[in-house]
């Protein structure tokens, strides 16, 4: 009887064996581990963002003006130059030159999921003097200035102190995140401030109440946290934005033409928004939206569903053909006649729907006269 006791106790109370801890799986970069959920033990698993939007500059003609509004540029700005791989805006060498580019396209906070922004950028190195760039989501005044570049944003800037921010700006005011250069930036050398001209992934978390700015680990490719808001305090006070490039020449006219380059620029949603129609049977066969976001409903395939033929061996003035049931409301009806004279043929129904001529062809061996007619109601009908 104690022995079957004790094996039901330890059931219930099991003890971890000398030396043993309790089993995580901890991201080796972050140090964040899983999580548990508390009522049935069940690892929470997060599936990756759906895309929403990505351009990666494959055509001839560089960005997709569909996804893109018209560059804009003033001042001396050289504007979006659209090629083949990437995509490029210059300060110019004026004095409060710009040029921006704008997505068409604003991408709703997806609250408590996240929208995942994503640019593969170069910019310039060393920095050139009396410039200004950023890239994130925002809006910005007709002709912004270094001064006052953007209305409402979030995104990553270098300002004209060439320095790399984790920025926000709220009404037109400059909110600091973080400063991530890496002469005053507390953060992974691996992931600040590039100190080249090549390419570099930047990422950012957004969404209304809090935002996450990552840049890829040129050593191991990890995303690599940099900056974050804890509150929703700093942010914009419009939160779904468009995309948004730009490139400003400062007060003092920058003594070459200084480039920001797109290489690519995607969003993804978390909360699987991006959702698709398709066919049950055949999931590659999806519903196609134009540019303008209307839905391409193609008509179906018509079928016959019901005929009958009549003809006649020598002259006569009408022939009469009866289905064999009523028609129904919304079908259509169609005549092929052959009248060997030449005379112009007539169809009338017994429903007095009125049938209008299709084609009409010379005598030949062939019924060359096609009549048609949507019927207007059920009823027999006989066509004569």
């Amino acid at each position: 009887m104690k022995l079957i006791c004790s094996a039901i106790l330890a059931l219930l109370f099991p003890v971890l064996m000398s030396g043993q801890n309790p089993t995580r799986i901890v991201d080796p970069n972050s140090g964040v581990s899983t999580t548990v959920w508390g009522n049935d033990g069940s690892i929470r698993v997060k599936l990756p963002p759906e895309q929403l939007f990505v351009e990666s500059f494959d055509a001839t003609t560089g960005f997709d003006t569909t996804k893109f509004k018209t560059p804009a540029s003033g001042g001396g700005g050289v504007a979006a130059l659209a090629e083949q791989a990437d995509t490029k805006l210059g300060t110019g060498t004026t004095a409060n030159g710009f040029s921006y580019l704008e997505s068409k396209m604003s991408f709703p906070v997806v609250n408590p999921s996240w929208l995942e922004v994503f640019y593969s950028i170069n910019v310039p190195f060393p920095y050139v003097t009396n410039t200004y760039f950023f890239w994130g989501v925002g809006t910005s005044p007709t002709a912004p200035t270094a001064a006052a570049p953007l209305t409402e944003a979030a995104g990553f800037e270098i300002f004209t102190d060439g320095k790399l921010y984790a920025v926000m700006y709220q009404g037109g005011a400059r909110q600091i995140i973080g400063d991530i250069s890496l002469v005053t930036g507390p953060c992974n050398p691996n992931a600040c401030q590039p100190g080249d001209s090549s390419a570099h992934v930047y990422v950012m978390w957004y969404r209304g109440d809090r935002t996450f700015w990552g840049i890829m680990n040129v050593t191991t490719g990890a995303i690599i946290e940099v900056a974050h808001t804890t509150s929703g305090a700093p942010g914009p006070n419009v939160n779904s934005l468009p995309l948004k490039v730009t490139a400003i020449a400062s007060t003092g006219a920058p003594l070459s033409n200084a480039q920001v380059v797109v290489n690519a620029v995607a969003v993804g949603d978390t909360a699987h928004n991006g959702s698709f129609l398709d066919d049950p049977i055949y999931p590659t066969q999806k519903a196609s939206v134009s540019a303008a976001g209307a839905l391409s409903v193609q008509p179906p395939q018509p079928r016959v569903v019901q005929n009958k033929s009549a003809s006649s061996t020598g002259s006569v003035a009408t022939l009469t053909a009866v289905f064999p049931a009523n028609t129904s409301a919304g079908n259509s009806i169609v005549v092929v006649a052959g009248v060997g004279n030449g005379t112009a043929p007539t169809v009338t129904d017994t429903c007095g729907d009125t049938f209008k001529l299709a084609v009409q062809g010379a005598n030949s061996t062939t019924f060359a006269a096609t009549f048609e007619i949507v019927c207007t109601r059920s009823c027999g009908v006989f066509a004569k």
